[in-house]
């Protein structure tokens, strides 16, 4: 790259996506299809190029890199980048590039334009330092079932390459050109914008410097930063400050609820206030914005009519995108159904022309739903601010388990018995590997062996967790169950691919996804892992459980430029620093409370017991606390329960007392709509007090912001501790014999993470002024009490003296 070249802005682009995006046409492939290539992609397409170039003769060079960098009027620099799955170089000086595809239907008849489209450009970067009149081009297909292979073959001339690739990437550039100019506007914007509020609260320019240092220095931060000063703006502000000048692409904004969204949102609209153009984008879940979706499934791509000639009208759409900074829900509903295209597919596509994403943590970690245009090869250009951080251990084990039940599988062999008689035999077999399983667990021996296996030295351990479940703790999957999942992923693909309406067809796939995530997961097992087959009465599962996310979301926010972990509750620090996959030398900036400490009354009441076994004795003595609670400290409250069961026992009791308040209380599995009902009563203007009953950890748990005299206090009854079962038990043995503390990881920390997101939701600003209970004998004691912030000053609360 010549020194004038590398002073222009630079895009990367891969060859895949820049033939994908310029060729765009037709329709929106079915789920299918989709999932279809991904999974090949990672696991069967690897094994047939494998197999197609291990054939190849001397001299055939697989899997060879390309890259060059084009420059355009002076503006711009594409580097463009691809890797050949062949290069052969015969001995006469011929060259021929062969490009493999597999495919789970029938072999095509014809080359696919962007499959052939693909192959000329890694010819043409090949031809810019070889000179050759003529390169010759294979396109392979290969069938993942039977096998088969079909050539396409051509010898091409230098001028036919060059003429195609030219018109290619000049189509490309067009595009570029736009967010060349766009980029340009910004960045002016954002070099000499201030910040866009009056000052900066205590703690807040701190917390700024620390996530501006840490984007330029291309590191990860983590960040404890109590309720009020203001996380979102001390991330989001720096952030663009430091995209406008050239040190990241792009900055993710990931959120674990709603909530979280709405404020990013907020922020991004008060700096546009400010003068700040940025192009913003939120993500919403395919299923909330579909349009023709049913029972909150998404529609057929089959017969949608956003999705039939999606590509045809994207490009419209995408136009579009250039004259609108907020890409909120509203704005991405608007412009979709305007252009008639699918609004979910079309928010994805946008992304790839905003500078700020809000989405969910999914988008970014989790395997099954990572956004891959930008992380799938990289993302050393992108910013990750990760909020509400604590939230992300617990989501990220559940991205990277995986599990298959016995039942589904049953059911689709039963469904499927008639019409194809070949799989539904399949799963029989498969079916029976279960039964054995679970009577091996039957026998109640420690260790086994299963019978006849390939493997001998495959063992299980017997687990008893002290609930209903019981499990075998397998060192690896049996040999024969392995090529049975492997099998069924094979045929069910290739019956999906032939078009069809068939009554199995929805859970055929919806299984195909289950294995294959498991299938996935498999690849990552490590002393991180267990394996294990679980049985609960007649139900029984395999399932791959992920103790410890952190090498894997270590190794995934490390090929990104920087990553800020934020959250008003990061204690203690070395337990999320490990769990976030942090390394030695990551800066740990905690900072403290902007607000005066007697801002908020602290009270403990030590005298009632809440733990499991003592829970039924305790119903009427809380009922009491919070009754007088509300009566010492006037005002609107939010009382939170470890769980539905103990809030409905209490709530009964205490409305049989009928206290001089308005109660309102959280139900199970309440809609969006009804989430904000619930808050809604908190923003009028009310005769009594209002008090909310709530669950810790739920959805009105954290994230809740209701300023002033709207909240005036919280309850919390009991140390948060998650539920005692299986899962906590292997996490409890896993950390024990890690990190010496089990019991810590396992139920204090995560509970006491709980505790103090609650509490967090009384003191909102610098004018708000309220009153805190804790509720539990065990927060007098010292591991528990070590976790209350530094600036709180608990007193005693004592029920019998105010009987």
């Amino acid at each position: 790259m010549s020194e004038e070249v590398a002073l222009l802005p630079l895009f990367a682009v891969s060859v895949r996506d820049l033939v994908a995006f310029v060729l765009m046409q037709g329709d929106l492939a079915r789920g299918v299809a989709l999932m279809t290539q991904a999974y090949d992609a990672a696991h069967e397409g690897v094994k047939a190029h494998l197999e197609l170039q291990s054939s190849r003769p001397e001299g055939y060079q697989p899997e060879v890199s390309l890259k060059t960098v084009v420059e355009h009027e002076g503006t711009l620099a594409l580097k463009l980048r691809g890797r050949i799955d062949g290069l052969w170089e015969r001995e006469d000086g011929s060259v021929q590039i062969e490009e493999i595809k597999t495919v789970s239907a029938s072999l095509p008849d014809a080359p696919r334009k962007q499959h052939w489209a693909q192959a000329q450009l890694y010819a043409w970067i090949y031809l810019l330092d070889h000179p050759l009149d003529q390169i010759e081009i294979c396109l392979t297909y290969m069938s993942r079932k039977t096998r088969e292979v079909r050539h396409f073959i051509e010898m091409l001339s230098r001028t036919e390459i060059e003429a195609f690739a030219q018109d290619a990437i000049s189509s490309y550039l067009s595009w570029l050109s736009r967010q060349v100019a766009w980029d340009a506007k910004r960045d002016a914007s954002l070099r000499d914008a201030p910040f866009p509020y009056v000052g900066y609260r205590q703690g807040q320019r701190e917390m700024a410097i620390s996530s501006y240092r840490t984007i330029t220095k291309r590191g990860r931060c983590f960040i404890e930063a109590p309720t009020g000063i203001g996380k979102t703006m001390a991330t989001l502000f720096p952030a663009l400050k430091a995209l406008g000048e050239g040190h990241a692409r792009k900055i993710f904004f990931l959120t674990a609820k709603t909530p979280g969204r709405r404020v990013a949102e907020q922020a991004l609209a008060d700096m546009r206030e400010a003068g700040m153009h940025v192009r913003s984008l939120t993500l919403t879940a395919r299923e909330k914005l579909c349009f023709g979706s049913e029972d909150g499934k998404p529609c057929d791509t089959e017969t949608c009519p956003f999705a039939l000639g999606y590509y045809d009208r994207l490009k419209g759409a995408l136009e579009d995108v250039f004259d609108v900074e907020q890409l909120d829900r509203e704005a991405i509903e608007k412009l979709a159904r305007k252009h008639q295209v699918c609004p979910f597919e079309f928010s994805l596509d946008a992304a790839l022309w905003s500078d700020v994403i809000i989405c969910d943590y999914n988008y970014a970690f989790d395997p099954k739903a990572m956004l891959r245009r930008f992380f799938a090869e990289g993302g050393d250009d992108y910013v990750l601010l990760v909020d509400e951080a604590h939230n992300l251990p617990d989501r990220a084990r559940g991205m990277f388990s995986a599990e298959i039940e016995k039942s589904p599988l049953w059911e689709l062999k039963r469904a499927l018995q008639k019409d194809v008689p070949v799989l539904s035999k399949l799963l029989h077999r498969l079916n029976k590997e279960f039964v054995a399983l679970g009577k091996l667990l039957e026998s109640g021996e420690k260790e086994g062996s299963f019978e006849d296996d390939e493997e001998p030295d495959v063992t299980f351990r017997y687990f008893a967790s002290g609930t209903q479940e019981a499990c075998l703790i397998l060192s690896h999957l049996p040999q024969r169950i392995k090529l049975l999942l492997w099998e069924f992923l094979v045929q069910a693909e290739a019956l999906l691919a032939t078009p069809g309406e068939a009554e199995y067809r929805a859970s055929l796939q919806e299984q195909v996804f289950v294995v294959r995530d498991f299938w996935r997961a498999l690849s990552w097992q490590d002393e991180s892992f267990r394996l294990l087959f679980v049985s609960q009465g007649r139900e029984s599962r395999l399932w791959l459980y992920c103790l410890d996310p952190s090498g894997l979301l270590s190794e995934m926010t490390g090929r990104c430029a920087a990553t800020l972990f934020f959250s008003a509750t990061l204690s203690p620090p070395r337990y999320f620093c490990t769990l976030l996959g942090g390394e030695e030398g990551d800066p740990f900036l905690q900072l403290a409370s902007p607000f005066p400490p007697e801002h908020l009354q602290v009270f403990v009441e030590p005298g009632i017991e809440t733990t499991y076994r003592a829970r039924a004795n305790s119903y009427q003595d809380i009922a009491v606390a919070i009754q007088q609670m509300v009566a010492g400290f006037a005002g609107n409250y939010l009382v939170f329960f470890p769980s539905y069961r103990y809030l409905e026992e209490v709530l009964v009791l205490f409305l049989e007392a009928d206290p001089a308040c308005h109660v309102i209380f959280q139900k199970p599995g309440m809609t969006e709509e009804e989430r904000d009902a619930f808050l809604a009563m908190y923003d009028r203007e009310q005769e009594k007090p209002l008090v909310g009953f709530a669950v810790m950890g739920g959805i009105f748990g954290e994230g809740v912001d209701l300023v002033g005299e709207k909240l005036s206090g919280a309850i919390i009854v009991g140390v948060g501790l998650p539920q005692v079962g299986l899962e906590r038990d292997l996490l409890r043995e896993y950390y024990e014999q890690k990190e010496g503390s089990g019991f810590a990881y396992a139920y204090i920390y995560p509970g006491m993470g709980r505790v103090l997101q609650a509490a967090g939701r009384v003191i909102r600003s610098e004018q708000d002024k309220g009153a805190l209970l804790l509720i539990d004998r065990r927060f007098q004691q010292r591991p528990y009490r070590d976790l209350f912030p530094r600036w709180w000053l608990p007193q005693t609360f004592s029920l019998k003296d105010k009987r």
